[in-house]
């Protein structure tokens, strides 16, 4: 009876391990799962900003350009789009009302 007394106690014991364990893995996947989804999130956010930034830039693109502009010439403004992209370029685009010559370029 002592027998079976202690192997029942033993066996609930590895149940318990066993659950906690179990609840262990079920945080961590809910922790992971969380972070998956702010990421996604995120890259949608970004997604829509850079489809809202193409869009503004595609109205300039059919304004005259602005004979105000530091550097407004073509190959200026083609090698801003073709080297590196960026936020700040767009805002500078934006600023300048400049007039994109895109012909050639993979952003066209």
């Amino acid at each position: 009876l002592q027998d079976s007394n202690a192997t029942a106690a033993s066996i609930q014991q590895l149940i318990q391990l066993q659950n906690k364990v179990i609840e262990q893995q079920n945080e961590e996947r809910k922790s992971s799962n969380e972070k998956i989804i702010q990421l996604i999130d995120q890259q949608n956010k970004d997604r829509l900003s850079a489809i809202e930034l193409y869009k503004s830039l595609q109205i300039i693109a059919k304004k005259p350009s602005n004979p105000d502009c530091p550097k407004c010439s073509s190959t200026a403004i083609k090698m801003l789009f073709c080297t590196h992209f960026s936020v700040q370029i767009a805002i500078w685009l934006l600023k300048w009302n400049c007039k994109l010559f895109m012909q050639g370029c993979h952003m066209a």
